[in-house]
């Protein structure tokens, strides 16, 4: 799936595929080339704050 994006975050990405979890990455390149491919539980920082922020209402 990420093998285009960078060789260094594949296991990363296969454990949280496997664990059916989701991938907290502050790598730019990662996150918007798997948003690219309709990855759906990748998340950046900014993300996490602002489901922080919808959480916490």
């Amino acid at each position: 799936m990420n093998a285009d994006i960078d060789i260094d975050d594949i296991d990363f990405v296969a454990l949280a595929r496997y664990l059916k979890g989701s991938l907290w990455t502050g790598d730019k390149l990662l996150y918007d080339g798997l948003k690219a491919k309709r990855f759906r539980t990748v998340y950046n920082t900014q993300d996490i704050i602002k489901l922080r922020a919808r959480l916490t209402k």
